[in-house]
């Protein structure tokens, strides 16, 4: 985190209104069209509090890129195990870092793929490259339509199950997302790995 940042109480909840709010209004607008006025209104703050935080909208992006680098990016560099050979399972440890975020910073990971994983394709490459054994695939795979593929499906599951829990009111459940994410991995598996490598056991 910059140092112009650090003072600023992230656990406030004002504050993580402005944050939550934030990274919803630039990951639905885009920079130029995000307004700080829609921001204070669903945040529910003054203008004079954001501005006590941020000097202006520009200051309050950088924070956002800082943030979302400082919670992401560096939690995956920290958490990720580079010892993972397989490659779903890869992906799957990413994908489970990033929706446990978005459990209390929903848009952070929109904004994240937007803003860094954009600038800095570099991160994600070696996330999903480095030490990874591409001899377990079939021959002829295309590893970046299954990694597509992978990701999509996880997306997929996820929305279905945040939809349901939405429209009943209730929180997501975590688990039983995992487990039904879990099973579209083993069937996707079944189509692109060889069969020495077709049943994972999965490392929490």
């Amino acid at each position: 985190m910059k140092e112009q940042y650090k003072a600023i109480d992230v656990e406030n909840e004002k504050v993580y209104r402005i944050i939550n709010c934030a990274f919803a209004e630039f990951s639905k607008h885009g920079y130029d069209r995000a307004s700080t006025n829609r921001i204070v209104k669903e945040a529910g703050v003054s203008r004079g509090l954001l501005y006590h935080h941020f000097k202006d909208k520009e200051d309050l992006y950088d924070f956002l890129i800082d943030f979302s680098y400082d919670v992401s990016a560096k939690q995956i560099d920290d958490q990720l195990d580079m010892t993972e050979r397989d490659l779903i399972q890869r992906i799957r440890q990413i994908l489970v870092m990033k929706y446990r975020v978005t459990q209390k910073y929903p848009y952070m990971i929109e904004f994240y793929t937007r803003v860094i994983e954009a600038a800095y394709p570099g991160l994600r490459k070696r996330a999903l490259s480095e030490n990874i054994d591409f001899l377990r695939l079939k021959e002829g795979i295309n590893v970046e339509m299954l990694t597509k593929l992978v990701t999509w499906a996880a997306r997929g599951v996820w929305y279905d199950h945040w939809r349901m829990a939405h429209d009943k009111g209730q929180t997501m459940d975590f688990d039983s997302m995992l487990k039904d994410m879990d099973a579209y991995f083993d069937f996707i598996r079944t189509q692109y790995y060889k069969p020495a490598f077709v049943n994972k056991e999965i490392k929490e």
